[in-house]
Parts: C-alpha cells; sequence; structure tokens
C-alpha cells in the first residue's frame, strides 16, 4: 500500500492520518486483547465466570486499568522505552500484593499475558505505523 498520495496533499494531512491509524488501531487491538484475555482466564479457570465475563465492561475498574497499561506499553513502545514497562509490572504487582496473595497464579497469568499481547499488538502497530507512514 502507498501512502504517498497522503503526502502530496501536504505533510500535516500525512500526520494526521498517521495518528489516527495508531488511535483506530490502538481501540480495535485493545478490544480484541481484552476479549482474548478475558477468554484464556475463563478458559483456564472456569470458576472466575462470577468474578469477569469475555464482555467488556466500563463499569469495571479492571478494564481501566488494563486499557491503562495497554496504552502505557504503547506510548513505551512508541519512545523505544522497553525497560520502563518493568514499572508497570512492578507497580501493578504491588497494589495487588493482597490479591496476589489469594490466588498469585490467576493475578500472575493475567498481568503476563497482559503485558506481552499489549508489547505483541504495540510492536506490530509500531511495525505497520511506519510501513504504511514512511
Amino acid at each position: 500500500m502507498n501512502f504517498k498520495s497522503i503526502y502530496a496533499k501536504g505533510p500535516l494531512m500525512g500526520e494526521i492520518y498517521k495518528y489516527l491509524f495508531i488511535i483506530g488501531s490502538s481501540i480495535i487491538s485493545f478490544w480484541i486483547l481484552s476479549v482474548a484475555l478475558r477468554s484464556i482466564l475463563l478458559l483456564i479457570n472456569p470458576e472466575l465466570n462470577q468474578k469477569i465475563t469475555r464482555k467488556i465492561q466500563l463499569k469495571d475498574p479492571g478494564t481501566w486499568i488494563g486499557l491503562s497499561e495497554f496504552l502505557l506499553i504503547l506510548i513505551f513502545v512508541f519512545l523505544a522505552e522497553y525497560t520502563t514497562i518493568a514499572i508497570i509490572f512492578a507497580a501493578k504487582e504491588i497494589v495487588r500484593s493482597d490479591d496476589i496473595k489469594k490466588n498469585a497464579s490467576y493475578y500472575l497469568l493475567g498481568t503476563l499475558l497482559n503485558v506481552v499481547l499489549s508489547l505483541l499488538s504495540s510492536l506490530l502497530i509500531k511495525g505497520l505505523t511506519w510501513r504504511l507512514f514512511p
């Protein structure tokens, strides 16, 4: 795909389209990752049906925590600051230390899956952005 025609309209239009692409692909990625993460956790432990559903719920603080994590990871990937992702991981583990003591494997798996899927998705978005908008 060639986006030179976009830049022919002016560099500002090209930048606008680039950022719209990043925002749109981020929204789609977050939705897909949320459903995938919830499905994996339910597959591994069906007893979680009372706690989580496959549907994204905007009133659920976990949704907003996950979105914040995803956006921070996306920003850090675009800035090539990969080591700062460890701060997110550490902060989440400190805040949820009581919950982790109750069900360590569930929280560790959820956190690791979220970080890994967010990293992979962010790297994909970054790669596509560079490829489509040189």
